[in-house]
């Protein structure tokens, strides 16, 4: 559904993605050439699709009888536009799950994660607090200047890597810049 997802699929061997709207336009646009009967056409982070795209993709899998792999969770965050169907199909067809989580390197983190997917919030929270996980100031601007330093260390240390912060408001946006 995203160009992020493709991202990390291409970091881990995949050749061939792109995210399920780019897709849908090359086919439309015959830039790619499906081989009937041969193909597996798989959409990671199925939930995250909205049901029109969803159904247009599946309506080119019957035509080039590709065969459809629909994996992600129905408890991620769903489509921004009209979604459900992964769920639905989870529901109506079956599914299996994956419980060996090879995304995190450790096993605390692991455990986390699977803490967070099966909706055991407060285990999750209360883990990575124990494992410095999270860190709290008295007051809020000391949690901006602690926020600020450690970025800044962080880019220092790991020039090439990506950073994030987010913000709860306008203001804190603002400040943080």
């Amino acid at each position: 559904p995203d160009n992020a997802t493709t991202k990390v699929l291409e970091s881990k061997g995949f050749t061939d993605t792109r995210n399920v709207h780019k897709f849908l336009f090359a086919l439309k646009n015959n830039k790619i050439k499906p081989t009937r009967s041969q193909e597996v056409w798989i959409i990671d982070e199925s939930s995250k699709i909205g049901n029109r795209p969803l159904l247009e993709f599946l309506k080119f899998a019957e035509k080039y009888k590709a065969q459809v792999i629909l994996s992600g969770s129905a408890n991620q965050l769903g489509s921004v536009s009209r979604g459900g169907f992964f769920e639905v199909f989870c529901d109506r067809y079956g599914s299996q799950t994956l419980k060996e989580i090879q995304r995190q390197s450790t096993q605390i983190h692991r455990n986390i994660a699977l803490d967070f997917a099966e909706g055991k919030t407060t285990n999750a929270l209360i883990t990575l607090s124990q494992n410095n996980g999270i860190h709290c100031s008295a007051t809020k601007q000391d949690s901006f200047t602690d926020l600020i330093k450690e970025w800044a260390d962080d880019a220092r240390l790991f020039p090439t890597s990506s950073r994030l912060i987010l913000a709860r408001s306008n203001a804190d946006v603002k400040v943080l810049n």
